[in-house]
């Protein structure tokens, strides 16, 4: 794999150099050279133990160690399979189910979590609170290193994606040529590794380029306006509530000199907070578009000739976009620029396969988004609205149908539709609209919030329960979702 002879490359030439520092918790870096020594050491751990090819779920908050994990198993010629450390213990135990995770690395915070899976061994060549865990039987493996990434998905329940070590190569090689994260960048980042936006910015590309990345667990304000004051970061990726918040927050945030680059994604950035975060700081912000089964597909670039704050830029390298129509949504044939359709992408960071099968849609080997959008003449990508039914919160996706199927099961409910209430320009919030079988109360409320807190992530949890006598349907029966929303 290219991106580990790159690691061992910077280990070689610049092994003191910081390779990711934990800027929430004193103490915890990793230089290059130290990465190195770990992922060497956690390979040799897991070779011989797992199948090539066989899936290990990493477990792990925003700390060095994600890094030397995820390069650790990878370099074992395993698939690793990064999961946000706060999920919940049934939505864990489900993933497990559906990936064929044979193994799990995690925190020692986390070992009942493990301990449900398989045999618990401590694993002091990651940390000396990591743990691994082994499945005691064996299970099926995807072909060899590479990437799972769970998926919302518009229908049903969220995919489980596999994407090939090729892919990844591909994916930090071409941030790190239109983007740069060079030895002289320091990347400043609170998304979660996990993700897929924030693993390709907090953990491919810049280890591809030997950057310096600075993490924290969220956006905490405090923490990232302090880096920015005093770490001489350079390139600052987000999603719009963070940059909403920086453009109106009362912390002293300097006018940014260092930074080469604000990116935003996750989300399409409203008008309005582009023009608050550039009347404060003087700085465009950047966005980058893509999906978990694409990976990073473009890049808006402010320093490029006649800038557009409202388009997601120009495609990457090696990727290919059409728009289609957005009613035959098979049709292979290409809209004129300009024109709106259904965004449909050919990359060759793009998934693999589903795991446990399934597929995305695809017109003429393009797969088809979901999202609405339009070319300009240059062949810039504008997304101008969305098919698919995912709720954004603070940068993480929510199926309303996972959570909606969720609360069905509780005694108390006969029907519930998931809609998103928004709170500000960049920031939704979740409500659970429900049809009692009795009737409602707020005593019921609490009960179906505690009901799904203990089977969902904490931010899939609605943050209101709404009871109603009826839906808005359709003559076939179809909730009429817009209609709940407006209610």
């Amino acid at each position: 794999m290219e991106l580990l002879e790159r690691i061992a490359g910077h280990a070689r030439l610049r092994g003191t150099a910081v390779a990711v520092r934990q800027v929430d918790c004193a103490g915890r870096v990793l230089t290059y050279g130290q990465l190195q020594q770990k992922i060497d050491a956690i390979a040799a751990r897991l070779r011989g133990r797992f199948s090539r090819g066989a899936v290990v779920i990493l477990l792990c908050a925003n700390r060095p160690e994600f890094w030397a994990g995820y390069f650790g198993i990878l370099a074992a010629d395993l698939s690793v399979f990064p999961v946000n450390a706060d999920i919940a213990a049934a939505e864990f135990a489900r993933l497990v189910e559906r990936s064929g995770a044979v193994g799990v690395i995690c925190e020692g915070r986390l070992r009942m979590m493990a301990e449900r899976f398989g045999e618990i061994a401590e694993l002091p060549e990651l940390a000396g609170d990591m743990l691994l865990a082994r499945a005691r039987e064996d299970r099926p493996v995807q072909p060899g290193a590479g990437l799972l990434l769970q998926s919302s998905g518009t229908t049903g329940n969220a995919r489980i994606v596999w994407r090939s070590a090729a892919s990844l190569d591909w994916m930090a090689r071409s941030l790190y040529e239109r983007i740069g994260f060079s030895p002289e960048d320091r990347v400043l980042t609170g998304m979660p590794l996990s993700h897929s936006y924030g693993g390709e910015h907090g953990v491919l590309a810049p280890a591809w380029g030997g950057a310096s990345v600075h993490v924290c667990c969220g956006v905490q304000l405090p923490v990232i306006a302090r880096e920015l004051r005093e770490s001489g970061i350079t390139i600052l990726p987000g999603v719009p509530f963070l940059f909403e918040i920086m453009a109106s927050s009362s912390e002293h945030i300097p006018r940014l000199n260092h930074l080469r680059y604000a990116i935003s994604a996750g989300a399409q950035l409203p008008p309005v907070v582009h023009e608050q975060f550039v009347a404060r700081f003087g700085l465009p912000i950047g966005q980058i578009y893509g999906a978990t089964e694409l990976g990073s597909v473009t890049f808006n670039d402010p320093a490029r000739v006649g800038f557009d704050p409202q388009s997601v830029g120009l495609p990457l390298d090696g990727v290919k976009i059409r728009i289609v129509s957005a009613v035959e949504q098979h049709c292979a044939s290409q809209l004129p620029r300009g024109v709106e359709g259904q965004v449909a992408i050919s990359a060759p960071t793009m998934l693999s396969h589903v795991v446990g099968g399934g597929a995305m849609e695809y017109a003429d080997g393009f797969a088809l988004t979901g999202d609405l959008g339009k070319l300009d003449e240059h062949g810039a990508l504008t997304i101008t609205g969305r098919i698919r039914l995912l709720i954004d919160v603070g940068g993480r996706k929510v199926n309303p149908l996972e959570v909606e199927q969720v609360i069905r099961e509780h005694p108390g409910v006969a029907e519930c539709v998931v809609v998103p209430v928004k709170v500000s320009h960049t920031v939704s919030r979740i409500k659970a609209v429900v049809i009692p079988r009795e009737s409602g109360s707020a005593e019921l409320a609490e009960q179906i919030r505690d009901f799904a807190r203990q089977r969902l992530s904490a931010y899939k949890v609605p943050r209101m329960v709404e009871f109603r006598d009826t839906l808005p349907r359709t003559p076939l029966g179809k909730v009429l979702r817009h209609l709940v929303e407006a209610q």
